[in-house]
């Protein structure tokens, strides 16, 4: 029995026999199995379930066949009893916790390389949809916002989904999938909003780019209408730097939708080329 739980002991060492997933704290990570309960599990219900096991082994001195070969009724300790005080088997169950508290010291470790992704959550803690929706952003934001949740996802997948650390295998697998989520949640709004706004933008531009071809199209009848004309036409020369900024935002808008795998809608791919 004691050579059983010794080399249980020793497996310890060589895989893992508790699976943890990470989850994160106020302060630091922690664990989904406390240290004092996987104590209790291992090293406590294991010596009970082996007592529970002892007690049901059949007792042959009580029993009638043999206990008239006595005098008296046979005594002896209950095998129970001996157990519970037998000092090779507490020292082996000693050497199991110990282990336990080992591995869980050794896990903070681990668990403190995970740290980085305490900016992550606190963003996924705090998203509101609704709210991220409502919000207005320039282009510049824009691929701001693509950046950082693109570099998150990146940090994600490239984290390992766990490691053993002695009889531990702690697991990150739940708190990727947490923060995964939220993350991809988050770019399809942004692809939303980015279509939205790619759409009134290159409306809008083409309005503007239309009405005032239509003035300069116009062309002067009389002296008179010469100077409303000559005003139209240096109003649209002052304000060709202008116009040219807004059909290039509005251009790098449908470019990033490319980029991020946003599909454009065929009225507005018409627009942007009319545009172009």
């Amino acid at each position: 029995l004691v050579t059983s739980i010794t080399e249980f002991r020793d497996a310890m060492d060589a895989r893992p026999v508790i699976r943890v997933q990470l989850s994160f704290a106020p302060s630091g990570l922690q664990l989904t199995a406390a240290e004092e309960d996987c104590r209790v599990s291992v090293a406590g219900e294991l010596m009970d379930d082996l007592i529970h096991v002892v007690r049901k082994f059949p007792r042959l001195l009580p029993q009638p066949v043999f206990s008239g070969l006595f005098g008296s009724p046979p005594k002896g300790n209950d095998m129970a009893q001996l157990l519970v005080g037998y000092k090779p088997l507490n020292k082996v169950r000693l050497a199991c916790g110990q282990a336990i508290g080992k591995s869980y010291r050794d896990a903070s470790d681990v668990a403190a390389r995970y740290e980085e992704l305490r900016a992550v959550h606190a963003f996924v803690a705090s998203f509101d949809r609704a709210a991220y929706v409502g919000s207005q952003r320039t282009l510049s934001q824009f691929r701001r916002d693509f950046l950082l949740l693109r570099c998150w996802l990146d940090d994600l997948e490239a984290l390992r989904s766990g490691e053993v650390v002695g009889m531990l295998h702690v697991s990150c697998t739940e708190l990727q999938r947490l923060l995964a989520d939220t993350l991809h949640s988050a770019a399809e709004a942004l692809r939303m909003l980015l279509t939205v706004a790619a759409h009134r933008e290159v409306t809008r531009t083409l309005e503007t780019y239309g009405g005032l071809t239509g003035e300069l199209s116009r062309r002067p009848d009389a002296l008179d209408d010469f100077a409303a004309y000559y005003r139209a036409y240096r109003a649209t020369i002052e304000g060709r730097e202008r116009l040219e900024g807004r059909r290039a935002i509005t251009v790098a808008m449908f470019d990033m939708l490319d980029t991020v795998g946003a599909r454009v809608p065929p009225v507005d791919a018409v627009a942007l080329d009319d545009l172009k």
